[in-house]
């Protein structure tokens, strides 16, 4: 066996990466309400409309 994964090897944006694994029963103390595209395609971080329920992701460089 090798290493334990990280909760998001491949440093993905969309909120699905933001759920621990395995999920708690609610996924999200608060239900999060996205404003755009998870990949903006040359933007530089996910939108979310209450950033303090959620945990932004950066892209990375």
């Amino acid at each position: 066996q090798g290493e334990k994964a990280p909760a998001n090897p491949w440093r993905a944006i969309g909120i699905e990466w933001l759920v621990s694994s395995p999920p708690s029963h609610e996924n999200f103390e608060q239900l999060p309400v996205v404003i755009a595209e998870p990949y903006g395609y040359g933007k530089s971080e996910a939108l979310i409309s209450n950033p303090d329920a959620l945990e932004v992701i950066h892209e990375p460089n």
